[in-house]
């Protein structure tokens, strides 16, 4: 347990390589996919802006976002929504990053009109993430049933939407309680751990949904990609990086002139109730992995300097074996 709790990694040049690497490519990655949002909102605005009538036009996703413009704004109010701070809507797109725009913002999947099989997704107050059925079985009333058609008309249209859909991706199979929701059942997506509410159909889970296209978008389809990849690839670096700029390193002189040192990490020995060693960044588990998520091959970062090498053992006898292999097939310094 002592020697755990005083261990050191040794690094070299590579490591301030590989923070600047990854912020510079995961803010543009994050900035592209920022500015490719709200260019499709402002699109899905202009298509569905009221007419002379200050009538809006009819939408299977936008049907009861509020609408309603304050003192002379140019854009709605669900619209100011989709950003971190009301003056940043007014931004022209080259100036938009990510710290402007709420990326997972529940807007996303009405802006590029997400289905899910052929129905139009819609997000409930009191059961979440789900999609819209129409009411042609018998429906189980919730005490919380949710009326907002106001009229016919959006009925109607929702239903030839679904129809349009169906005809060209078939149809899904229901699972689950369904709701009602004035003329239509709701249902709501499958969460990883049974009947609960979903907060994010473009989260882990549904991925695998979006590559069969069983969870589509139907318009926007090449900035929704764009979004959805720049969401993917920079989620482990979003959530990792304060850890690893938290790492201090110590550099010291190297007698061949390369730039070598060491992070003695804060480690917890026997953190766990079954001993395990506990650290925020060096003995923590992902599942995050692919050349295609940035940041992930951090651990790649602990390089030994010249005339040493690293061995990889779990704790235990088996480090025991590593070492003594290392010292027979090679006369250098070991570090396990």
């Amino acid at each position: 347990m002592l020697n755990v709790g005083n261990v050191y990694i040794p690094i070299n040049e590579n490591w301030d390589i590989f923070l600047k690497n990854n912020d510079r490519t995961s803010e543009a990655t994050k900035d592209a996919g920022a500015r490719v949002l709200v260019e499709s909102a402002r699109k899905v605005l202009n298509d569905l802006k009221p007419d002379e009538n200050d009538e809006v036009k009819v939408d299977a996703w936008f049907f009861d976002v509020d609408w309603s413009y304050k003192s002379d704004n140019e854009y709605p109010e669900w619209y100011f929504k989709l950003f971190s701070k009301r003056g940043n809507a007014h931004y022209d797109l080259e100036f938009l990053t990510s710290e402007h725009v709420i990326m997972r913002s529940s807007l996303v999947p009405l802006i590029f009109g997400m289905i899910y099989g052929p129905y139009p997704l819609h997000r409930s107050e009191h059961h979440g993430w789900g999609y819209l059925v129409p009411g042609n079985e018998k429906v189980l009333r919730s005490s919380q049933n949710e009326a907002v058609f106001k009229t016919s008309r959006s009925y109607e249209h929702i239903c030839k939407v679904i129809s349009e859909n169906m005809s060209e991706f078939g149809d899904i199979q229901h699972s689950g309680r369904a709701y009602g929701f004035d003329d239509f059942l709701f249902y709501r997506l499958p969460h990883p751990q049974g009947a609960q509410n979903v907060g994010d159909p473009l989260g882990k889970h549904f991925l695998r949904y979006i590559e069969s296209k069983v969870l589509r978008p139907t318009r926007h389809k090449d900035e929704f990609f764009v979004l959805l990849e720049a969401l993917k690839t920079t989620k482990f670096w979003t959530n990792y990086a304060k850890r690893f700029e938290a790492e201090i390193p110590l550099w010291y002189d190297s007698s061949d002139g390369s730039r070598v040192g060491a992070i003695a990490p804060a480690i917890i020995p026997a953190g766990t109730v079954s001993r395990r060693s506990v650290h925020k960044l060096w003995v923590t588990l992902t599942n995050e992995s692919g050349s295609d998520r940035i940041g992930t091959g951090i651990k790649g970062l602990v390089q030994a300097p010249n005339g040493s090498v690293l061995v990889g053992a779990d704790v235990g006898f088996s480090g025991t074996v590593a070492c003594r292999f290392v010292w027979r097939c090679k006369p250098c310094k070991c570090i396990s």
